[in-house]
């Protein structure tokens, strides 16, 4: 559900109930692996028009995920709570974001198996995410279009995240202006 408190602040939650069970086969009657029962999130965005910053919006939320089970009911992976957080600048067709998870830097288990294996979550220092959009125009229909240019991982190495992220950058820029000058 998003409500627009503000003209610059929008709230977005939702919450979901899912009751995963198998019904037929050796597990028959056991939880779906890896499906958490619950999950909920709640997401604050605020648009800085007001302090005179045209194109800049800040944003933070937080996710809850509920248990989950190895698909036998023997395994149980218990719930956590995460919290992000993100910077847009937006100017002309272009969208500049950086995305950052699990600020508090919580150490969790995301899921684990029935064959004894579990994975873990990851940090802040590993989650950083900045993602680049070109918005143009659906020439045919008249209406916005979206050239997405995919996330870029920011790597835990500096020096070769800003190489990395600048060559894949410039890639997926030339690929995306290709694409919209075909259509």
């Amino acid at each position: 559900m998003i409500t627009r408190v503000t003209p610059d602040l929008d709230l977005i939650s939702a919450y979901s109930y899912l009751n995963a069970i198998v019904e037929s086969g050796d597990n028959a009657g056991k939880h779906v692996e890896t499906v958490p029962e619950q999950q909920a999130s709640l997401w604050a965005k605020y648009r800085l028009t007001a302090l005179g910053l045209q194109g800049v919006t800040v944003g933070g939320g937080v996710r809850y995920i509920g248990q989950s089970w190895d698909g036998t009911d023997t395994i149980r992976t218990p719930d956590y709570t995460l919290f992000d957080a993100m910077i847009r600048y937006e100017t002309g067709p272009w969208r500049f974001q950086v995305n950052a998870s699990n600020l508090a830097d919580k150490r969790h288990v995301t899921t684990c198996l029935a064959r004894g294996d579990c994975f873990f979550g990851i940090g802040p220092h590993r989650a950083g995410e900045c993602d680049v959009q070109v918005l143009g125009r659906d020439r045919e229909k008249g209406r916005p279009a979206l050239c997405r240019l995919r996330p870029i991982r920011l790597q835990k190495h500096p020096r070769r995240a800003v190489n990395h992220t600048r060559d894949a950058f410039r890639r997926r820029r030339r690929l995306c202006l290709k694409h919209e000058r075909q259509e």
